[in-house]
């Protein structure tokens, strides 16, 4: 942003030297990239009177003048201007001008007569002034008066690097005004007045979200006036051009107040405006000349017809206000930011309006702006009529933030009174009502104290802030309890032999499909994807894990045995959550390593997740079903509960056909969410060795094909004995009596040594427990 010297002045006249107004903006946080100096090559220009006008003799479209100068000989200078008759009263640049277009004057022979220097015109000064070749000048300045002085001396220009907290209020030169007033403790002249609009229907908003607020009001000018000097020099010293009246109040005020304004010639719109989104496919040609495609994701304004300009970046050219424009619409908006700045990066338009409406704009001047440019066309006289105008949305109250002194003491380290801190805030354009501070509705950025506090700190300058050692408790830092189980969980199935993968938590339908699962119809979907393949957040960790299976098996022939733990994602009603999954898989097949020739089972699988069970108190129960998961193999499949019963997961095997995409025979898969039970307060504890002997017992049973191994040993689960230590399978034989299970039984006590009738006396009760499921002892 181009900041002038010279229009902070006009509304803080007592401002001190450019050098301190740099030093304090510094202070102020405002990043100052350069300092220069506007307007040393208009030093040289001064004003002189024709007095002779001969026509060249060596070429028809010249002619030779002669110029009086100030204290200075007359001279005579080649032209080819039309006009500039003897007696009036003209520019001169003599030999060594530089010209803003990046000329330097030097003495030269034209047609055979000598011209030093150059009689100007007012566009070679850059400005305008209307149909005339040189700038004839109709002050009362004396002559030999340089132009430097007419249009106000030399101005100071601060190119200002925005900060993104002070570039959402920190667009205009008033609001620079209003902090070196503060800052330097001098009044201001900021003070702005309201227009009132009419209740006239002009424009209707289909969204109040994208446009909270929208102005519309309806000015005759009279056409063909030219813009006055002073504000013609304004606009040059920040580098903006100058285009004629209508157009150049809403360039100043854009960068006055920071408020973008849109004129659209009146007579060229029919019926009412319309803000709205834009139909799929729409077009519109904008005021850069481009035929531009529009989505439903832009905001246009349209009339009857169709689109008129994309809203808040960029005008139409069908509705473009010229120099012959007598009717003008005026808009003033307050915009949805991120929809505007959207918008701008879509269409790759970098406009100044659409830079301030996408950081944000105050809301005041939907009011104040078109005051501001009314009382500017009266002062050019330009203004004919005002026609009707209307408002569309309510004006939003200012933010209340509880005013607490001591809480911005206490955060910046100073002893400051009350009273100084309130009043350096009333300095900034806040106010106090009690026990509270309203905000500005500029003031996007201010949201508590700790802003607040930003404020204050930089308004009487981080010098005045002491140097202190910063003071916090002495807490270590630890992992969350949830983590830290995440961690044992990880940690144990590495220990058990599986490798830990991490794969992407985007995916898309077809890797969903190819996988064997359904789309859930609570999918999150992403709004603005790179591609297709990662439209979706996944729902379930196995698709990756098999890709990853497929990627490594592709360039590599081994077995894998792989697991991840993390979050999958689901829509809820109003918004989108996680919850973490766990999921284990291993290829079935021959491994070339130790051991030899060794085939992994299933049942290798379900070991582990018994193992994990117990060692990370998931608190798993299962038994075997027939159906399940599509993807999984109906004859070798466990689900997966918790304690009260909640199915959480399944254990088992692929479906063969869906494990060969992945070029892989047959894969076991263990896949389950993560209990959210009281795992987190998990104590490990040492147990040490017990000084009684053990007593083993085997059992050898008739069991029902029915009745599975999980059955027997839930059952054991529930004897009411404390030295039953462990129940497990040594073997398992088909007959023609039926079906065998040998378990053996260890019986351990802490206390003493156990006797026979102690033992006989749990294994009567296991009997019994196991006789209404018709499993009887084999003899």
């Amino acid at each position: 942003m181009i900041v002038s010297y010279r229009w902070l002045k006009r509304y803080v006249p007592a401002l001190p030297s450019p050098q301190l107004v740099a030093d304090k903006l510094t202070q102020l946080g405002w990043e100052i990239v350069s300092q220069e100096t506007w307007g040393t090559w208009y030093q040289p220009v001064e004003l002189v009177e024709i007095i002779g006008r001969i026509k060249h003799p060596n070429a028809d479209h010249l002619s030779v003048v002669t110029i009086k100068r100030h204290n200075h000989s007359p001279i005579e200078v080649v032209t080819g201007a039309r006009n500039g008759m003897v007696g009036d009263r003209v520019w001169y640049a003599p030999v060594g001008t530089h010209l803003i277009d990046g000329r330097v004057l030097e003495n030269v022979n034209m047609r055979g007569i000598n011209s030093p220097g150059m009689l100007l015109s007012a566009e070679e000064l850059g400005f305008q002034v209307g149909e005339q070749d040189l700038w004839i000048w109709d002050g009362n300045e004396p002559l030999g008066t340089h132009f430097i002085d007419v249009i106000g001396g030399l101005d100071t220009v601060f190119e200002v690097e925005l900060t993104p907290n002070l570039a959402v209020f920190g667009q205009s030169m008033r609001a620079v005004a209003r902090d070196l007033a503060a800052a330097f403790d001098l009044p201001w002249h900021l003070e702005l007045g309201e227009f009132v609009y009419d209740d006239a229907t002009l424009a209707s908003v289909d969204n109040r979200e994208d446009c909270p607020l929208y102005g519309l009001v309806d000015f005759q000018i009279e056409p063909g006036k030219m813009t006055p000097l002073w504000l013609q020099v304004l606009l040059r010293s920040i580098g903006q051009r100058v285009i004629y009246p209508a157009v150049d109040i809403t360039n100043f005020l854009l960068w006055d107040i920071g408020q973008p304004l849109h004129a659209f010639d009146a007579d060229k719109v029919s019926g009412r405006i319309h803000v709205r989104r834009a139909f799929e496919g729409e077009r519109l040609l904008t005021l850069d000349g481009v035929d531009r495609q529009l989505t439903p994701m832009d905001l246009v304004i349209a009339d009857e017809r169709q689109a008129l300009a994309l809203a808040g970046v960029m005008g139409g050219s069908a509705t473009a206000v010229s120099r012959e424009t007598t009717h003008i619409l005026l808009e003033s908006a307050h915009f949805n930011p991120s929809l505007i700045f959207q918008t701008m990066r879509r269409h790759q338009i970098f406009s100044d309006a659409a830079l301030h409406f996408g950081k944000g704009t105050n809301p005041e001047a939907v009011y104040t702006a078109p005051w501001l440019y009314q009382h500017l066309l009266q002062d050019m006289g330009i203004l004919q009529n005002i026609g009707p105008s209307q408002v569309v949305g309510t004006r939003p109250n200012p933010r209340h933030i509880p005013f607490h002194p001591e809480a911005i003491r206490r955060l910046l380290g100073v002893q400051w009174s009350d009273e100084e801190i309130a009043g350096g805030l009333r300095r900034l354009g806040f106010v106090q009502e009690g026990h509270d501070i309203i905000v500005p509705l500029d003031r996007h950025d201010v949201e508590g104290s700790h802003d607040l506090a930003e404020e204050v700190a930089r308004l009487y300058g981080l010098d005045e802030i002491p140097t202190t050692i910063f003071s916090s408790p002495a807490r270590p830092g630890q992992r969350s309890e949830e983590v830290a189980y995440h961690e044992l969980i990880k940690n144990s199935l590495v220990a058990a032999g599986y490798w830990e993968v991490i794969t992407r938590s985007f995916t898309s339908k077809a890797r969903i499909l190819r996988a064997g699962l359904d789309v859930p119809a609570n999918v999150v979907e992403v709004a603005n994807p790179l591609r297709e393949e990662e439209s979706l957040l996944r729902s379930s960790l196995l698709p990756g894990l098999l890709e990853t299976i497929e990627t490594n098996r592709a360039r590599r022939d081994v077995p894998l045995s792989l697991f991840e733990l993390a979050p999958v994602y689901v829509k809820g009603d109003q918004t989108q959550w996680q919850y973490e999954e766990l999921a284990v898989v291993q290829t079935l097949e021959e491994t070339p390593h130790y051991p030899k020739n060794y085939v992994p089972h299933l049942l290798d699988l379900k070991g582990v997740m018994e193992w994990l069970n117990e060692r990370c108190a998931l608190g798993l129960t299962w038994k075997q079903v027939t159906s399940g998961p599509e993807y999984m193999h109906p004859g070798r499949l466990l689900a997966l509960y918790t304690a009260d019963g909640t199915l959480v997961g399944y254990l088992g095997e692929i479906r063969p056909r869906i494990a060969q995409q992945y070029h892989a025979k047959r894969i076991g898969a263990w896949i389950m969410r993560v209990p959210a039970t009281a795992r987190y307060h998990r104590e490990s504890h040492i147990t040490k060795p017990l000084r009684y002997p053990e007593v083993v017992r085997d059992l050898s049973l008739i069991v029902p094909t029915t009745v599975s191994y999980n059955d027997i040993w839930q059952l054991s689960r529930q004897l009411d004995t404390d030295v039953l230590r462990s129940v497990a399978p040594i073997d398992h034989y088909r007959g023609d009596f039926g079906e065998s299970w040998t378990l053996r039984l260890v019986f351990q006590s802490a206390e003493r040594t156990l006797t026979d009738e102690e033992v006989d006396k749990v294994i009567t009760e296991f009997l019994q427990r196991l006789r209404p499921l018709g499993i009887t002892m084999r003899q």
